[in-house]
């Protein structure tokens, strides 16, 4: 019997994460400085959700050419969307549900504390790992230290 590979394996751990009332300008800077495109948003410990690349681009858009004063904050271009599995989630069980809810990434917790992020970009990696090798084997994916 194969074992099942859990969320832990293959996720990112340690994720960058901004304050809900932080500024979008500081959320860009750190997507861009980290190059990630799913930002985990937390006020205080609490996980409110997650500030996407696209979402980001959308309010951008809208307010080109405009002077917005205050300037938004991340609380308010967050999707309501988010996914919260505990690290010891069945990795089928994570995908099904991003497939079915149709969004991007999930948080992964330990003890209710952000501990992960799993995103379509880390799926395609499992994808094309279980291409090449014809078996799932997470260690080559691992380039950080494994969670327990």
């Amino acid at each position: 019997m194969k074992d099942i590979v859990r969320i832990k394996s293959v996720m990112t751990p340690f994720p960058y994460s901004i304050d809900a009332h932080q500024s979008l300008s500081e959320a860009r800077a750190l997507m861009d400085e980290h190059q990630i495109r799913h930002l985990p948003v937390r006020d205080g410990e609490q996980l409110l959700g997650v500030l996407s690349d696209r979402e980001l681009q959308l309010v951008i858009e809208r307010t080109r050419g405009e002077a917005v004063f205050p300037e938004p904050k991340v609380k308010d271009a967050i999707s309501d969307q988010v996914y919260i599995v505990d690290l010891q989630t069945p990795l089928a069980e994570v995908a099904e549900k991003m497939s079915e809810r149709r969004i991007g990434s999930t948080l992964v917790t330990k003890a209710g504390k952000l501990v992960g992020v799993f995103t379509v970009t880390d799926a395609c990696r499992c994808l094309a790992s279980f291409l090449v090798t014809g078996d799932f084997d997470p260690d080559p994916l691992q380039k950080r230290a494994a969670i327990s």
